[in-house]
C-alpha cells in the first residue's frame, strides 16, 4: 500500500494490485485463525488447560494482525475515493471489486466473497468457542465447589461451595492447670 501522500494518485490497475494482496494477506490470517479455532474447540474438548491458554495467546496475536490490514483496507479505501462514485453505505472489498475493470472485477469480486464468507465462518466459531468454554468454566467451577464442600469436615463451606460463616462455634478451654 502506498504512503498517504501517495494515494491520490492510485489508478485502478493499481487499485487492483493493492486490493489482490491485502485480499491474500486477510485470507491468509482468517485461515490461520480458522485453523486455530479448531484447535483451541479440540483442547477445550480435551480440557487440556495449557494448550488452551497457549492457542488463546496465538489467536490474539491473529487478531492483532487482522486489526493491522483492517487499516491496510481502510487506507485502501480512502486512496480509491476518487475513483469511487458517492455511495450511501461504507465500502466493502467486494464492492470496491465490482468497481474495477472487467479484467480484474471477476478475479478480485469472487476472492473478496471467498474472504466475507471465511471472516464469517470464523466469527461463528468464535462464538461456539466463546459458549463452550463458559459452558467449561461453570462446569468446572461447579465441580470445584461439590470437592471443597465434601472435603470441608469443618462444615465451614455452605452449600453453594463457597465459604459459610454458618453458626458461631462455641467452645470453651479450660485454662487451669
Amino acid at each position: 500500500m502506498p504512503s498517504r501522500t501517495a494515494t491520490s494518485t492510485l489508478t485502478p490497475a493499481a487499485i487492483a494490485e493493492h486490493l489482490e494482496g491485502l485480499l491474500a494477506r486477510l485470507t491468509e490470517r482468517y485461515t490461520l485463525a480458522q485453523q486455530l479455532l479448531n484447535e483451541h474447540r479440540d483442547a477445550l474438548r480435551r480440557a487440556d488447560g495449557p494448550a488452551v491458554a497457549a492457542l488463546a495467546e496465538r489467536e490474539s496475536e491473529v487478531l492483532e494482525e487482522l486489526g493491522a490490514l483492517d487499516a491496510v483496507r481502510r487506507e485502501l479505501i480512502a486512496a480509491a475515493a476518487p475513483l469511487l462514485p458517492r455511495v450511501p453505505h461504507p465500502v466493502t472489498l467486494t464492492h470496491l471489486a465490482g468497481l474495477l475493470p472487467e479484467a480484474d472485477r471477476s478475479r478480485l469480486t469472487a476472492a473478496a466473497n471467498r474472504l466475507r464468507r471465511l471472516a464469517e465462518d470464523v466469527r461463528d466459531r468464535t462464538a461456539v468457542i466463546r459458549a463452550a468454554t463458559a459452558s467449561l468454566l461453570t462446569h468446572m467451577e461447579g465441580l470445584a465447589r461439590q470437592v471443597g464442600k465434601n472435603l470441608s469436615h469443618a462444615g465451614t463451606y455452605g452449600r453453594r461451595g463457597t465459604v459459610d460463616t454458618g453458626q458461631p462455634v462455641l467452645s470453651a478451654l479450660d485454662l487451669r492447670s
